[in-house]
């Protein structure tokens, strides 16, 4: 699969040589409503590059409350953490929206990620794009009215799904 025909900008990002490394071990999903991507506390054994539909971080605490903390797109990954060399998360990454991905061995990308040098900075910046966007949302959770929140969460989505049309999901609720 070329490089410019693949709908996700993290690996449109990539310098064709860390792409060209990768490219044979992506592997194009298809992603249903609901589906995990990444499971609290097991070992990852996929990052998922999306190029398509929503995913949504979801922090656990140990007494089984739960809140989404993060949006995924066409623009990011799922499985971050393992950018950071970890093999292990506590949050849950699944499909909000479903769409596509395209999916990727950790072993490969941690492969590419120790050996070019211009990709571990490209995920890395990612990373830090991550930890501002959680940040943001811990602030406007914290401090904004409900109304505000819900407008900031449909724009993020918007962003995301690029389109002006979000089909309610069945069992979606917004909380206060």
């Amino acid at each position: 699969m070329h490089q410019g025909t693949v709908g996700n900008r993290l690996l449109q990002a990539l310098p064709a040589l860390a792409y060209n490394q990768l490219r044979s071990h992506l592997k194009r999903i298809e992603l249903p409503l609901k589906s995990v991507l990444v499971h609290p506390s097991r070992v990852t054994s996929h990052v998922y590059f999306l190029e398509s539909g929503l995913g949504s971080v979801i922090a656990n605490s140990a007494d089984g409350r739960s809140a989404e903390v993060r949006h995924i797109g066409f623009e990011g990954m799922a499985g971050s953490h393992v950018a950071l060399m970890s093999r292990r998360t506590r949050s849950t990454t699944l499909m909000q929206v479903a769409g596509s991905a395209l999916a990727l061995p950790v072993a490969r990308f941690i492969d590419v990620f120790e050996e070019n040098a211009d990709a571990r900075r490209l995920f890395l910046r990612y990373v830090q794009y991550y930890q501002t966007q959680l940040a943001y949302t811990a602030l406007a959770n914290g401090g904004y009215t409900l109304h505000q929140r819900l407008a900031r969460w449909l724009l993020m989505s918007h962003d995301r799904l690029r389109t002006t049309e979000i089909r309610h999901a069945p069992g979606l609720t917004f909380y206060e």
